[in-house]
């Protein structure tokens, strides 16, 4: 189910860049990172974490993201 966080980021007016801290939704990054892609698939999104896991950056560009920091 798409959450609300996403179809915020993912709506036609939301400009080229929006913050979005998940522990605010309680949802992961790519949980988020999913549901945007299924609103606007064409939509570049880049990810930017403080997260140095590499499993996370493989993830989220398996899911969609167009790169990451």
């Amino acid at each position: 189910m798409v959450g609300i966080a996403a179809q915020d980021y993912a709506r036609p007016d939301a400009g080229a860049f929006t913050d979005g801290d998940v522990a605010d939704h309680g949802r992961s990054g790519v949980d988020i990172l999913r549901d945007i892609k299924m609103l606007q698939p064409k939509l570049p999104v880049l990810i930017l974490t403080a997260s140095s896991e590499d499993q996370f950056a493989i993830r989220v560009l398996k899911v969609g993201a167009a790169g990451f920091v």
